[in-house]
């Protein structure tokens, strides 16, 4: 209504709106912040679906659909930074569309048309504006697909284990208010971007109207475009930036189909799988330094840096993630509350053959150290001076400070104390793994009784209130309306009666008609 999609008026009425219309600032702090609030829901609500696998078996079709809502989010997103016309915007837009240039024998006239002349100008604003307000429409509807999927397959659980309906519980007042204490900590975080800090997610040079003549020392897109600029820009080859750029957003759509074929039976709770949630946060955590790296000037050691980071994210989705799946098949010790180093051990050892020599050479290593610090030991031992020792080996009136009775008093009662630590700490874990499943037991025990007193209470119900109905026909006051009541066959009598009446008066009208 008061924007003007013009290269000469685009920039002034958005500071028009922002000063003279009354709410304007809000109405665009709101949109602008919201756009980033929107990107960091999806976002995190990628990263649950990668931890819980949530499209594993007949989700997929969910995940696809999602994957579709990323691509048409980042380019309405994208159309909207362009309209405010400042100097981050309009150098944006040539940057980014000039990647098609990169496309063999059609990229040249694919970026005339996009900019509709021969450079970014009015007729690319009108357009972008255009498309900026229309696909909101079609994000709509994806995302009604996206849910009528999901109705289709049902939602996925925190356990992985698909639940019959007579097990799910109701979605108020659980799960309503459990939504709604994350909805009011999502709008404190949102109004005070809005009132607060409203530029911070922002960059100042779009402050500034666009020059034609004047570039950014550096150009750099939104912070949630931020990791796949980084990509972008990785590989020196245009072509293949572009191609990297694209490929990281269908690597996420290609994770159904690799982990499928790779194996049909997967645990889906990476809180089950240790060594797959310590590749889920090495993937988030490169997917944040990716972040931070495309805000950066491409210099080093952030370009090479840079470039690690780029090749680490499609070897955790490309061969980390659906190697994994498979080994998980046949090797139960990946369950296991091991060790972070323990796990990747057992991954290398079971895909690289060369690692049993490894393994020789460093258990030859282990044992040099062993019989070097069991030397060291047995000096100590017989000074009879050592901080870890319990007993006073001096003291004794036969003390032996021979190798025999170092290992008598030394090697084995420290491995009688070891092994019985290890009792002590399987005993604990057997008793948390046993009152865990207790919990379970209780807690399906009385949501069967709270179903079968909701069923008695009813049945209760319904039996005191028939017994009202028949106390209430044998009181007076219902026979009375009973007598009173017309009976059916004098309603049925009536009708006829009336309907009689009424054909006999037409015919007496017909009648007179036809005198007349």
């Amino acid at each position: 209504m008061h924007y003007i999609p013009s290269a000469e008026l685009a920039f002034s009425s958005v500071e028009h709106i922002m000063r003279d219309v009354w709410g304007g600032w809000f109405l665009r702090y709101l949109h602008a912040n919201g756009a980033s609030m929107f990107f960091l829901v999806v976002y995190l609500h990628v990263c649950r679906g990668l931890y819980y696998n949530s499209f594993y078996g007949k989700r997929q079709f969910v995940w696809y659909s999602g994957i579709i809502i990323l691509f048409i989010m980042i380019l309405t997103a994208f159309l909207g930074y362009v309209l405010p016309w400042g100097q981050m915007s309009f150098w944006a837009a040539t940057v980014i569309t000039s990647l098609a240039s990169a496309i063999p024998l059609v990229g040249d006239s694919i970026v005339a048309w996009l900019w509709g002349g021969f450079s970014v100008g009015e007729q690319t604003l009108v357009r972008f504006f255009s498309l900026h307000y229309l696909l909101p429409f079609i994000l709509f509807a994806l995302v009604a697909a996206h849910i009528v999927l999901l109705h289709e397959t049902g939602s996925n659980t925190p356990t992985g284990i698909s639940l019959n309906w007579g097990d799910r519980i109701t979605f108020g007042p659980y799960f309503f208010l459990k939504d709604l204490y994350f909805l009011v900590l999502f709008f404190i975080l949102f109004m005070y971007f809005v009132f607060f800090n409203s530029n911070y997610l922002g960059h100042p040079d779009n402050y500034i109207p666009a020059m034609y003549m004047s570039t950014p020392a550096h150009i750099v897109p939104e912070w949630y475009f931020l990791p796949f600029y980084a990509l972008l820009r990785s590989v020196p080859n245009k072509l293949g930036g572009v191609m990297v750029m694209l490929l990281s957003i269908v690597a996420l759509a290609l994770l159904p189909f690799l982990l499928n074929i790779s194996s049909k039976k997967f645990i889906l709770n990476s809180n089950f799988v240790p060594m797959r949630a310590v590749f889920f946060s090495l993937f988030v955590a490169n997917s944040i330094l990716l972040g931070w790296i495309g805000g950066q000037p491409i210099e080093e050691p952030m370009y090479t840096v840079g470039q690690i980071s780029s090749i680490f994210y499609f070897f955790i989705i490309f061969i980390i993630f659906p190697i994994m799946n498979k080994l998980l098949d046949t090797n139960l010790s990946l369950y296991m509350k091991n060790l972070w180093w323990e796990d990747i051990f057992i991954l290398i050892r079971q895909f690289f053959l060369p690692v049993e020599f490894l393994k020789n050479i460093i258990d030859k290593f282990n044992i040099f150290l062993e019989r070097q610090w069991i030397n060291a030991e047995y000096r100590l031992y017989k000074k009879g001076v050592h901080p870890d020792y319990q007993v006073d080996f001096l003291s004794k009136e036969s003390f032996d400070d021979s190798r025999q009775g170092f290992y008598k008093n030394v090697i084995l009662a420290n491995e009688e104390f070891l092994s019985k630590k290890h009792l002590d700490w399987k005993k604990e874990f057997i008793e948390k793994r046993v009152n865990q499943v207790d919990f379970l037991i209780n807690f399906t025990n009385a949501n069967l009784e709270t179903d079968n007193r909701k069923v008695n209470i009813q049945i209760f119900l319904e039996k005191i209130f028939l017994e009202k109905i028949e106390s209430f026909k044998k009181t007076k006051i219902f026979q009375f309306f009973v007598n009173i009541s017309p009976k059916e066959e004098n309603i049925i009598s009536s009708k006829v009666n009336l309907d009689n009446s009424q054909n006999s008066f037409l015919g007496h009208n017909l009648n007179h008609s036809n005198k007349n």
